[in-house]
Protein backbone atom coordinates (compact mmCIF):
# COMPACT_ATOMS: atom_id res chain seq x y z
CA UNK A 1 0.00 0.00 0.00
CA UNK A 2 1.53 3.49 -1.05
CA UNK A 3 0.86 6.56 1.23
CA UNK A 4 0.45 10.49 0.11
CA UNK A 5 3.28 11.93 1.95
CA UNK A 6 3.07 15.01 0.43
CA UNK A 7 -0.89 15.82 1.83
CA UNK A 8 -0.35 14.40 4.48
CA UNK A 9 2.86 16.85 5.24
CA UNK A 10 0.66 19.65 4.37
CA UNK A 11 -2.06 19.12 6.76
CA UNK A 12 1.04 18.30 9.66
CA UNK A 13 2.16 21.62 8.94
CA UNK A 14 -1.48 23.47 8.88
CA UNK A 15 -2.06 22.08 12.23
CA UNK A 16 1.44 23.13 13.32
CA UNK A 17 0.34 26.31 12.64
CA UNK A 18 -3.30 26.69 14.43
CA UNK A 19 -1.41 25.22 17.38
CA UNK A 20 1.18 28.15 17.38
CA UNK A 21 -1.62 30.68 17.07
CA UNK A 22 -3.97 28.94 20.32
CA UNK A 23 -0.73 29.44 22.27
CA UNK A 24 0.30 32.71 21.81
CA UNK A 25 -3.67 34.16 22.42
CA UNK A 26 -3.44 31.79 25.43
CA UNK A 27 0.20 33.33 26.30
CA UNK A 28 -1.09 37.06 25.73
CA UNK A 29 -4.60 36.52 27.92
CA UNK A 30 -2.91 35.58 31.00
CA UNK A 31 -0.32 38.43 30.79
CA UNK A 32 -2.94 40.45 31.05
CA UNK A 33 -4.63 41.66 34.39
CA UNK A 34 -7.91 40.18 35.50
CA UNK A 35 -11.01 42.10 34.04
CA UNK A 36 -9.44 44.32 32.15
CA UNK A 37 -10.49 44.28 28.30
CA UNK A 38 -8.25 45.06 25.06
CA UNK A 39 -9.04 48.49 24.00
CA UNK A 40 -7.32 49.86 21.10
CA UNK A 41 -5.66 53.15 21.18
CA UNK A 42 -6.94 56.02 19.24
CA UNK A 43 -4.57 58.90 18.57
CA UNK A 44 -5.30 61.83 20.67
CA UNK A 45 -6.01 64.75 17.95
CA UNK A 46 -3.64 67.48 18.16
CA UNK A 47 -4.32 70.60 20.70
CA UNK A 48 -5.71 73.76 19.57
CA UNK A 49 -3.53 76.79 20.55
CA UNK A 50 -4.80 79.50 22.26
CA UNK A 51 -4.62 82.96 20.70
CA UNK A 52 -3.18 85.44 22.58
CA UNK A 53 -5.31 87.55 24.58
CA UNK A 54 -6.05 91.48 23.75
CA UNK A 55 -4.23 94.22 24.78
CA UNK A 56 -6.30 95.61 27.93
CA UNK A 57 -7.34 98.53 26.44
CA UNK A 58 -8.37 96.84 23.48
CA UNK A 59 -10.42 95.07 25.45
CA UNK A 60 -11.79 97.98 27.08
CA UNK A 61 -12.36 99.89 24.55
CA UNK A 62 -14.59 96.94 22.41
CA UNK A 63 -16.94 96.78 26.00
CA UNK A 64 -17.70 100.50 25.92
CA UNK A 65 -17.71 100.94 21.89
CA UNK A 66 -21.35 101.26 20.75
CA UNK A 67 -22.63 98.92 18.12
CA UNK A 68 -21.69 99.63 14.37
CA UNK A 69 -24.98 99.55 13.28
CA UNK A 70 -26.22 102.15 16.19
CA UNK A 71 -27.95 105.34 14.52
CA UNK A 72 -25.71 108.51 15.91
CA UNK A 73 -27.40 110.83 17.95
CA UNK A 74 -29.13 114.01 15.66
CA UNK A 75 -26.85 117.18 15.61
CA UNK A 76 -28.12 119.95 12.85
CA UNK A 77 -26.27 120.68 10.02
CA UNK A 78 -25.64 124.52 10.17
CA UNK A 79 -26.08 126.67 7.45
CA UNK A 80 -23.04 127.57 5.04
CA UNK A 81 -23.28 129.26 2.01
CA UNK A 82 -20.68 127.18 0.12
CA UNK A 83 -22.04 123.90 0.85
CA UNK A 84 -24.73 122.04 -0.98
CA UNK A 85 -28.47 122.75 -0.26
CA UNK A 86 -29.49 119.28 -0.02
CA UNK A 87 -27.23 118.41 2.74
CA UNK A 88 -29.95 120.29 4.92
CA UNK A 89 -32.27 117.56 4.18
CA UNK A 90 -31.59 115.78 7.59
CA UNK A 91 -32.33 118.89 9.13
CA UNK A 92 -36.08 117.86 9.96
CA UNK A 93 -38.05 120.54 11.97
CA UNK A 94 -39.13 118.00 14.34
CA UNK A 95 -35.73 116.75 15.43
CA UNK A 96 -34.24 120.13 15.22
CA UNK A 97 -36.99 121.42 17.92
CA UNK A 98 -36.11 118.37 19.72
CA UNK A 99 -32.21 118.84 20.17
CA UNK A 100 -32.52 123.10 20.51
CA UNK A 101 -35.25 121.48 23.97
CA UNK A 102 -31.90 119.11 24.65
CA UNK A 103 -29.53 121.72 24.43
CA UNK A 104 -31.73 123.91 26.62
CA UNK A 105 -32.39 121.36 29.54
CA UNK A 106 -28.57 120.36 29.63
CA UNK A 107 -27.93 123.34 31.20
CA UNK A 108 -27.47 122.53 35.18
CA UNK A 109 -28.81 124.98 37.64
CA UNK A 110 -32.20 126.07 36.28
CA UNK A 111 -33.43 128.35 38.98
CA UNK A 112 -37.00 127.58 40.99
CA UNK A 113 -38.94 129.80 43.70
CA UNK A 114 -36.21 129.18 45.90
CA UNK A 115 -33.13 130.29 43.65
CA UNK A 116 -30.93 133.04 45.27
CA UNK A 117 -30.31 135.86 42.77
CA UNK A 118 -26.41 134.91 42.44
CA UNK A 119 -28.03 131.36 41.54
CA UNK A 120 -30.16 132.81 38.86
CA UNK A 121 -27.07 134.90 37.11
CA UNK A 122 -25.07 132.16 37.38
CA UNK A 123 -27.69 130.34 35.61
CA UNK A 124 -28.38 133.08 32.97
CA UNK A 125 -24.54 133.24 31.94
CA UNK A 126 -24.20 129.59 31.97
CA UNK A 127 -27.31 128.97 29.62
CA UNK A 128 -26.55 132.11 27.27
CA UNK A 129 -22.67 130.40 27.15
CA UNK A 130 -24.34 127.02 25.89
CA UNK A 131 -26.68 128.67 23.09
CA UNK A 132 -25.00 131.57 22.37
CA UNK A 133 -22.84 128.99 20.07
CA UNK A 134 -25.54 127.92 17.83
CA UNK A 135 -25.08 128.60 14.13
CA UNK A 136 -27.74 129.20 11.72
CA UNK A 137 -30.01 126.74 11.31
CA UNK A 138 -31.81 125.71 7.61
CA UNK A 139 -34.67 123.86 7.44
CA UNK A 140 -36.26 122.80 3.38
CA UNK A 141 -39.96 123.34 3.88
CA UNK A 142 -43.19 123.97 1.68
CA UNK A 143 -44.38 127.09 0.66
CA UNK A 144 -47.36 128.20 -1.72
CA UNK A 145 -47.12 128.08 -5.37
CA UNK A 146 -49.21 130.07 -8.04
CA UNK A 147 -48.02 129.94 -11.72
CA UNK A 148 -49.04 133.04 -13.97
CA UNK A 149 -49.21 131.63 -17.51
CA UNK A 150 -49.32 134.97 -18.94
CA UNK A 151 -45.68 135.66 -17.80
CA UNK A 152 -44.49 131.93 -17.60
CA UNK A 153 -43.77 132.74 -13.74
CA UNK A 154 -44.00 130.81 -10.64
CA UNK A 155 -45.30 133.18 -7.68
CA UNK A 156 -43.91 131.75 -4.60
CA UNK A 157 -45.17 133.08 -0.99
CA UNK A 158 -43.76 131.81 2.27
CA UNK A 159 -47.19 132.50 4.73
CA UNK A 160 -45.59 134.56 7.61
CA UNK A 161 -49.71 134.47 9.93
CA UNK A 162 -49.56 136.11 13.15
CA UNK A 163 -49.89 134.62 16.30
CA UNK A 164 -53.19 134.84 18.25
CA UNK A 165 -52.70 133.08 21.15
CA UNK A 166 -50.29 133.86 24.37
CA UNK A 167 -47.08 132.57 23.98
CA UNK A 168 -46.34 129.78 27.29
CA UNK A 169 -49.49 131.71 28.58
CA UNK A 170 -46.78 134.54 30.00
CA UNK A 171 -48.29 137.27 27.72
CA UNK A 172 -52.15 138.45 27.82
CA UNK A 173 -51.95 140.50 24.97
CA UNK A 174 -49.54 138.29 22.22
CA UNK A 175 -50.54 141.23 19.54
CA UNK A 176 -48.63 143.92 21.37
CA UNK A 177 -45.88 141.54 20.47
CA UNK A 178 -46.53 141.68 16.42
CA UNK A 179 -45.34 138.06 16.31
CA UNK A 180 -45.24 136.12 13.14
CA UNK A 181 -44.45 132.55 12.74
CA UNK A 182 -43.76 130.72 9.76
CA UNK A 183 -44.96 126.95 9.60
CA UNK A 184 -42.20 124.71 8.93
CA UNK A 185 -43.44 121.27 9.17
CA UNK A 186 -46.65 119.10 10.61
CA UNK A 187 -46.88 116.22 12.57
CA UNK A 188 -49.76 113.71 14.15
CA UNK A 189 -52.93 114.85 12.08
CA UNK A 190 -55.73 113.24 13.70
CA UNK A 191 -59.59 113.54 12.56
CA UNK A 192 -62.44 112.58 14.38
CA UNK A 193 -65.87 113.82 15.23
CA UNK A 194 -68.06 114.03 17.84
CA UNK A 195 -72.07 115.21 18.35
CA UNK A 196 -72.13 118.78 20.22
CA UNK A 197 -75.66 120.33 21.68
CA UNK A 198 -76.71 124.46 22.11
CA UNK A 199 -78.51 125.70 24.84
CA UNK A 200 -81.94 124.81 22.81
CA UNK A 201 -80.91 121.32 22.67
CA UNK A 202 -80.02 121.16 18.90
CA UNK A 203 -77.42 118.86 18.15
CA UNK A 204 -74.99 118.72 15.95
CA UNK A 205 -72.20 116.65 14.13
CA UNK A 206 -68.82 117.99 14.78
CA UNK A 207 -65.70 117.65 12.86
CA UNK A 208 -62.91 117.85 14.81
CA UNK A 209 -58.89 118.20 13.72
CA UNK A 210 -56.26 117.99 15.65
CA UNK A 211 -52.36 118.20 14.66
CA UNK A 212 -48.96 119.36 15.84
CA UNK A 213 -46.87 122.09 14.06
CA UNK A 214 -43.18 123.06 14.32
CA UNK A 215 -42.17 126.65 13.04
CA UNK A 216 -40.54 129.83 13.56
CA UNK A 217 -41.52 132.52 15.67
CA UNK A 218 -40.15 135.91 15.12
CA UNK A 219 -40.94 139.78 15.78
CA UNK A 220 -42.36 141.23 12.77
CA UNK A 221 -40.09 144.46 13.17
CA UNK A 222 -37.44 145.55 11.01
CA UNK A 223 -34.14 143.78 11.22
CA UNK A 224 -35.91 140.45 12.20
CA UNK A 225 -36.93 139.23 8.65
CA UNK A 226 -36.36 139.87 4.99
CA UNK A 227 -38.63 142.93 4.23
CA UNK A 228 -37.67 143.88 1.07
CA UNK A 229 -39.91 140.40 0.43
CA UNK A 230 -42.55 141.34 2.29
CA UNK A 231 -46.43 141.59 0.85
CA UNK A 232 -49.65 142.10 3.00
CA UNK A 233 -51.98 139.18 2.32
CA UNK A 234 -55.36 139.84 0.67
CA UNK A 235 -57.53 138.31 3.86
CA UNK A 236 -57.69 138.94 7.59
CA UNK A 237 -59.35 137.94 10.59
CA UNK A 238 -60.91 138.75 13.56
CA UNK A 239 -59.39 136.67 16.46
CA UNK A 240 -59.09 136.85 20.39
CA UNK A 241 -60.73 140.48 20.15
CA UNK A 242 -58.22 142.14 17.82
CA UNK A 243 -57.48 142.48 14.15
CA UNK A 244 -54.88 139.91 12.26
CA UNK A 245 -53.27 140.37 9.20
CA UNK A 246 -51.50 137.80 7.15
CA UNK A 247 -48.34 138.37 5.50
CA UNK A 248 -45.80 136.39 3.08
CA UNK A 249 -42.39 136.50 1.95
CA UNK A 250 -42.78 136.92 -1.71
CA UNK A 251 -40.81 135.86 -4.88
CA UNK A 252 -40.86 135.27 -8.25
CA UNK A 253 -39.56 132.81 -10.04
CA UNK A 254 -39.48 132.76 -14.48
CA UNK A 255 -40.08 129.20 -15.71
CA UNK A 256 -41.65 128.07 -18.80
CA UNK A 257 -44.68 126.15 -19.27
CA UNK A 258 -43.63 122.39 -19.18
CA UNK A 259 -40.89 122.67 -17.03
CA UNK A 260 -42.96 124.43 -14.53
CA UNK A 261 -45.51 121.68 -14.66
CA UNK A 262 -42.52 118.59 -14.68
CA UNK A 263 -40.91 120.57 -11.82
CA UNK A 264 -44.33 121.55 -9.47
CA UNK A 265 -43.76 119.30 -7.01
CA UNK A 266 -39.60 119.38 -6.44
CA UNK A 267 -39.96 123.10 -5.70
CA UNK A 268 -40.39 124.45 -1.80
CA UNK A 269 -38.28 126.79 0.01
CA UNK A 270 -35.33 126.89 2.08
CA UNK A 271 -35.65 129.07 5.46
CA UNK A 272 -32.21 129.94 7.33
CA UNK A 273 -33.25 131.05 10.90
CA UNK A 274 -31.06 132.65 13.80
CA UNK A 275 -31.98 131.61 17.06
CA UNK A 276 -32.34 133.63 19.97
CA UNK A 277 -33.69 133.71 23.94
CA UNK A 278 -36.20 132.14 24.61
CA UNK A 279 -34.45 130.02 21.59
CA UNK A 280 -38.13 127.84 21.65
CA UNK A 281 -42.00 128.94 22.64
CA UNK A 282 -45.19 126.51 22.36
CA UNK A 283 -48.47 127.74 22.21
CA UNK A 284 -51.91 126.34 21.38
CA UNK A 285 -54.77 127.88 19.10
CA UNK A 286 -57.96 126.33 18.92
CA UNK A 287 -60.91 127.32 16.87
CA UNK A 288 -64.77 126.64 18.87
CA UNK A 289 -67.40 125.01 16.34
CA UNK A 290 -70.55 126.87 15.81
CA UNK A 291 -73.57 125.65 14.60
CA UNK A 292 -73.18 127.42 11.12
CA UNK A 293 -69.84 126.11 10.70
CA UNK A 294 -69.40 123.02 13.14
CA UNK A 295 -65.50 122.76 12.96
CA UNK A 296 -63.48 122.02 16.16
CA UNK A 297 -60.06 123.12 15.01
CA UNK A 298 -56.87 122.86 17.30
CA UNK A 299 -53.12 123.68 16.80
CA UNK A 300 -50.44 122.37 19.08
CA UNK A 301 -47.24 124.59 17.96
CA UNK A 302 -43.73 124.04 18.66
CA UNK A 303 -41.67 126.49 17.83
CA UNK A 304 -38.05 127.50 17.20
CA UNK A 305 -37.65 131.55 18.09
CA UNK A 306 -35.12 134.17 16.44
CA UNK A 307 -34.84 135.47 13.38
CA UNK A 308 -35.46 134.94 10.12
CA UNK A 309 -31.95 135.34 7.70
CA UNK A 310 -33.55 134.12 4.36
CA UNK A 311 -35.60 132.43 2.24
CA UNK A 312 -34.61 130.53 -0.49
CA UNK A 313 -36.82 128.74 -3.78
CA UNK A 314 -35.07 125.45 -4.20
CA UNK A 315 -35.49 122.56 -6.11
CA UNK A 316 -36.07 119.92 -3.31
CA UNK A 317 -34.28 117.15 -6.05
CA UNK A 318 -31.44 118.77 -6.91
CA UNK A 319 -30.48 121.45 -4.86
CA UNK A 320 -30.80 124.06 -7.46
CA UNK A 321 -31.65 127.43 -5.52
CA UNK A 322 -34.21 129.93 -8.47
CA UNK A 323 -34.62 132.84 -5.93
CA UNK A 324 -32.98 133.98 -2.85
CA UNK A 325 -34.27 136.88 -0.52
CA UNK A 326 -32.61 137.92 2.71
CA UNK A 327 -32.83 139.74 5.62
CA UNK A 328 -31.47 143.47 6.14
CA UNK A 329 -28.79 143.38 8.56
Amino acid sequence: MKFNTAKRSHQSNAALLLLSALLSVSVFAQTQPPGKKTVTAVPKPAEKVAEPAAPVEARAEALVAPPADMPKPFAPVFFDPAAPVLQYVQNEPRKVYDWVVEQLVSVPGKPDKFSSLDERNAYDAALAARMGGLGTIPIIGRCILDYNIAYETYEVKALAAPVKSDIDGSHSKPEALNLRRVTLGKANEKTDSYEASNAYGAITKVLRNTRDNYALVLSGTPGNEPSSALARGASSSVLSGYLHDFYYYRQSVKMPRDMARSLEKDIGCLYVASLAAPWVVTYQERTSPTRSDPIDETDNYFALYGKLDMVAVINKATGEIYSKVERGR
